[in-house]
């Protein structure tokens, strides 16, 4: 049924039956996810996962959370879902998806926040029901927008290469590193075409990414159990299907990098890396030329966006021209959680202004 809607829908990778199926395989048994669905004439015509948990805020009061195609457990969404939303048949878009958020929130009963993460558009009930609807739930709504970053490779074809597009200050690091590199030996790019290759080097990719968490001494994501049992799944259901890419990056024998990325029509999602900065990096920038020669890599195969996404890191900034928002939205009703932690919050924020007083008067 998903799969037959997505076609019908202007998705991304994340909201795809390729992504939301294996997350639903590979979730514990303890979780409970609801599947939202609209139906016209008995057709399905818009589908989301509504998973609900008990969030701990302020460290004492429990609260109800409802969370669009995500658990609330943060062992479990380390998987870190961007490009998010509910998956709704074009023609009826702008009329299916106001309801279906309108009936999450008149579920207000079972929950005391709503939260849709990462959304790659905003969602809102109907536009001249949405003030009086809030005013009659006495629900108050919360944004966050964060700028995801994307490379137009339409663009990098016409350049001739991506590093022409680029300021001087990047574009001089990488040819500098890439020019070392070469006295290594011949500096290829080249992708996985078996899915035995890919696990095998999604397993490099996770050596080199520990290896980089490990020295600043902090867990990488292929730390967990589910994070990785969820990627083997995805990769076997998906290789085959041509959505994955693992990229290796060398300079002769010598592994400069590899990259974990997602392809979805044409739209190149950069999900995870592993570098090998113990021997390429020092005063090199290895990260960087892994994912300028990808970008070209994307670019020749006819790609349209190279996606770096969100998170807001130097080397992000210096590869891109371009960003697209993506908001973060929470709908709160004022129940007695609500209201306890808004009490308790007001109560720090009092003390926090308090305190440099009482220490002058001391």
């Amino acid at each position: 049924m998903w799969r037959e809607l997505e076609s019908r829908s202007e998705i991304s990778f994340f909201t795809s039956w390729s992504w939301i199926g294996s997350w639903l395989r590979c979730l514990p048994t303890d979780v409970a996810p609801m599947f939202l669905r609209a139906r016209l004439n008995g057709r399905l015509i818009g589908a989301g996962i509504v998973v609900g948990s008990v969030m701990w805020k302020a460290r004492c009061i429990p609260m109800r959370v409802w969370r669009l195609n995500e658990t609330g457990r943060p062992e479990l969404d380390k998987l870190t879902i961007e490009y998010n939303g509910l998956v709704i048949d074009d023609t009826v878009k702008h009329l299916v998806e106001p309801l279906m958020v309108q009936y999450l929130l008149d579920q207000g009963s079972e929950w005391d926040e709503l939260q849709f993460n990462a959304l790659r558009r905003p969602v809102m009930p109907p536009k001249q029901r949405a003030r009086s609807v809030f005013h009659a739930l006495r629900t108050r709504l919360k944004r966050v927008r964060q700028p995801a970053y994307q490379v137009c490779l339409v663009d990098v074809r016409e350049a001739g290469e991506h590093v022409r597009l680029i300021k001087q200050k990047p574009r001089y690091h990488i040819r500098r590193s890439y020019n070392t590199y070469q006295q290594s030996g011949p500096v290829t790019i080249e992708a996985a075409q078996s899915m035995e290759q890919a696990l095998a080097w999604l397993e490099r990719l996770k050596h080199y990414h520990r290896a980089y968490w490990a020295a600043r001494r902090q867990e990488g994501a292929f730390q967990s159990d589910f994070f990785n049992d969820f990627h083997d799944q995805l990769i076997r259901a998906n290789f085959n299907r041509g959505e994955i890419q693992i990229l290796a990056v060398k300079a002769g024998d010598r592994e400069i990098a590899y990259l974990y990325n997602f392809v979805w029509n044409g739209h190149i999602y950069n999900y995870q890396s592993g570098v090998n900065y113990a021997e390429m990096g020092g005063k090199l920038s290895p990260g960087m030329v892994a994912h300028t020669l990808a970008i070209d890599f994307n670019a020749a195969a006819g790609h349209h966006t190279y996606d770096l996404m969100a998170g807001d890191h130097h080397y992000k900034r210096a590869l891109t021209l371009q960003t697209v928002q993506l908001d973060w939205w929470a709908a709160r009703r004022p129940t007695l959680p609500v209201k306890a932690e808004d009490s308790v919050r007001r109560a720090a924020r009092l003390a926090t202004r308090i305190r440099p007083s009482l220490s002058k008067a001391s």
